[in-house]
């Protein structure tokens, strides 16, 4: 259904949208060339960066951890916000365990596109 969307986004705007490869979003979540070394994205503390199941907010479902409005918590070094906690986010490749072991995963920004049963999904819930 992402791919779907973004495809007609694309057609609509006439512009080129994709998810973020699995290094993309790696990349951008540590900050990218103004990356500090942070242990999370944006901070060494998770709770000025991230909504988890040490801090989430009971839903009105039961026990279950309730998403939350984007830019509640503090942005990482190139403003982007919630790349660690809230929700997954998917990414382009297909997940594989094994990937990073192969040579194509020691490229530069590399892609799984081998058709797999999950894609990556990154940042956490």
């Amino acid at each position: 259904d992402a791919q779907d969307f973004i495809q007609k986004l694309n057609q609509y705007t006439g512009k080129k949208y994709t998810l973020p490869t699995e290094a993309q979003w790696e990349f951008a979540a540590r900050g990218g060339t103004k990356s500090r070394g942070y242990l999370y994205a944006g901070s060494d503390k998770i709770d000025e960066v991230a909504w988890y199941d040490g801090n989430y907010q009971q839903s009105r479902h039961g026990s279950q951890g309730t998403t939350h409005p984007v830019a509640t918590k503090k942005a990482n070094e190139l403003g982007f916000y919630d790349m660690s906690g809230n929700l997954w986010e998917w990414c382009q490749d297909w997940y594989d365990e094994k990937f990073y072991d192969t040579s194509e995963a020691r490229a530069r920004n590399p892609v799984n596109l081998k058709q797999g049963s999950y894609r990556v999904g990154r940042g956490g819930s």
